[in-house]
């Protein structure tokens, strides 16, 4: 099976409720706060030191999250409390930039 990239998987999870929801004003931004907010859980756990099997276990399947999960867990996990913050804070960052710019090359 090919590993599909986060973009990939947000695309196909959100851009058909982006095109539905076109004229209703925030149905893109819930959809990159949600996505912001799940990465950044995600990479929190992982900066905490929860195991792996643990966070695939409460994903139950969910194909955004496990991408989030196996990228976030490819990452380098930090001792100080500041690189944590500052790590869970980047990779969210990351997750809402690629979902922004999908939704917009979504509408072009």
């Amino acid at each position: 099976m090919k590993k599909r990239t986060i973009g990939q998987i947000l695309a196909v999870t959100f851009m058909p409720l982006t095109v539905v929801n076109a004229n209703e004003t925030g149905a893109s931004d819930d959809n990159c706060n949600y996505s912001y907010e799940l990465a950044h859980s995600v990479m929190e756990a992982r900066q905490l030191g929860v195991p792996l099997p643990n966070l695939v276990k409460i994903a139950d399947g969910n194909e955004l999250m496990l991408a989030l999960i196996e990228e976030a867990y490819s990452k380098p996990k930090y001792a100080s409390e500041d690189y944590k913050t500052m790590k869970a804070n980047d990779f969210a960052n990351d997750v809402y930039l690629i979902c922004m710019q999908h939704q917009k090359a979504s509408l072009d």
